[in-house]
């Protein structure tokens, strides 16, 4: 009898548990529904999330953009005799892979609002769900990852497989390219996160170009240049040659996530410009945009290299735009490319 009453409790208790299951997957999962600057936060590894409403946008650049991008390229750097530019930075057919630009219908997705960082990298590879970043060094910082003193800054040395599976732990997965770029320009379809023009500088031409690009809901803030720096990107404190001597971004190499709350997107997502270059779910082909389906676009079913979005901190501003298109293979590894996940969505 006695036997028996402990059986049925631990089936009872068990059923109970079981039962609850569904109830804290919920718990776990963002809600389904929400409206634009709500914020949830991940609970397995403290990962704050804002909403992207379902909506519409022209993914891609448009000619006035184009324009724009290399007129910024060419008033930056002017002469660069010892790097090339004019050969080998500002070339029109670099655009190419970002046209046609075309309309994308997208379901309503959450998005981290940072890249993942080191700290929080560290308790997938703590759970064995991760594979342990393939360096930890940056450059002659030799304990970069492991090292409390950057803990706040985003994860590098991971592969598209590491990415990927983080994600999957966190539960959630990589965001899609559209989905990406509709997180870091909104339905107003802004050349930056921040708006239309890159800070500093005196592209007075810039305000002539973009004019034909802004839409009536446009605010002021987001038509008007910066003229502090928002972003981490390659300037003054860089030692590329095609560095930007005109802003100081207060960074040699990356930042930690969030150093420029200031200029988030209109979705609210930090650092969708500069810091570190992010890997997304697509397989990457050069002529996609002319053959996108319209509704919550997945990429090509194949290839060769994965989508690479996002400038980052060692990279010019023309690299720092929501449009621009990068790719790497699957297995690459740098000090240059992190990543952040997604969750929803179609």
């Amino acid at each position: 009898m006695h036997r028996r009453f402990v059986w049925i409790g631990s089936v009872a208790l068990l059923a109970g548990i079981v039962a609850t299951i569904p109830l804290l997957a919920r718990a776990n999962a963002p809600p389904a529904q929400a409206a634009l600057h709500d914020t949830w936060t991940r609970a397995r590894d403290e990962m704050p999330m804002v909403y992207a409403p379902a909506g519409e946008f022209d993914m891609g650049s448009a000619d006035a953009q184009v324009d724009y991008a290399l007129a910024l390229c060419n008033g930056r750097h002017p002469g660069c005799g010892h790097c090339s530019v004019e050969k080998d930075l500002c070339r029109r057919e670099w655009f190419d892979n970002e046209r046609p630009a075309h309309g994308v219908r997208l379901s309503a997705f959450w998005i981290d609002a940072h890249e993942v960082t080191n700290a929080q990298y560290a308790r997938c590879v703590a759970a064995g769900a991760c594979a342990p970043p393939r360096k930890s060094s940056l450059y002659t910082l030799h304990a970069y990852y492991g090292n409390r003193a950057y803990d706040a800054y985003p994860v590098i040395h991971v592969d598209w497989g590491q990415a990927d599976a983080y994600c999957r732990w966190a539960g959630g997965r990589l965001p899609t390219e559209a989905e990406w770029e509709y997180a870091a320009r909104g339905p107003d379809g802004w050349l930056f996160p921040w708006g239309d023009l890159f800070p500093g500088g005196t592209d007075a031409t810039g305000f002539a170009l973009m004019a034909p690009q802004r839409k009536e809901s446009a605010t002021a803030a987001r038509g008007e240049r910066p003229s502090a720096p928002t972003l981490n990107y390659c300037d003054a404190n860089c030692w590329f040659v095609w560095r930007d001597e005109e802003l100081d971004d207060g960074f040699e190499m990356t930042a930690p996530v969030g150093s420029f709350a200031a200029w988030k997107s209109w979705a609210g997502a930090l650092d969708m410009a500069g810091n570190v270059a992010e890997w997304v779910a697509d397989w990457y082909d050069e002529g996609y945009y002319a053959r996108a389906v319209r509704d919550d676009p997945r990429g090509p079913e194949s290839g060769e290299f994965r989508v690479v979005r996002g400038g980052s901190w060692g990279q010019a501003p023309l690299y720092q735009t929501a449009t621009h298109r990068g790719s790497k293979r699957p297995d690459e590894t740098n000090i240059y490319t992190g990543f952040r996940c997604v969750a929803g969505g179609g």
